[in-house]
């Protein structure tokens, strides 16, 4: 998750993590629920293509 800025880790970790709903999260940050679905739409785009580039990954 080094790929993500401040905000998407915090914003996905809520998300994912602790599974808060995006309204709850926005709530939480002052943000809109619109402005959540793009900062955890982003971190999920970022993470997947930083996971098709791994090393490790075995088809």
């Amino acid at each position: 998750m080094s790929m993500l800025s401040d905000r998407e880790r915090e914003c996905y970790a809520l998300s994912y993590g602790e599974c808060f709903p995006f309204s709850e999260i926005a709530g939480m940050l002052g943000v809109s629920k619109g402005s959540m679905e793009v900062c955890v739409t982003r971190a999920q785009k970022k993470i997947s293509k930083d996971s098709q580039n791994s090393l490790f990954l075995v088809e």
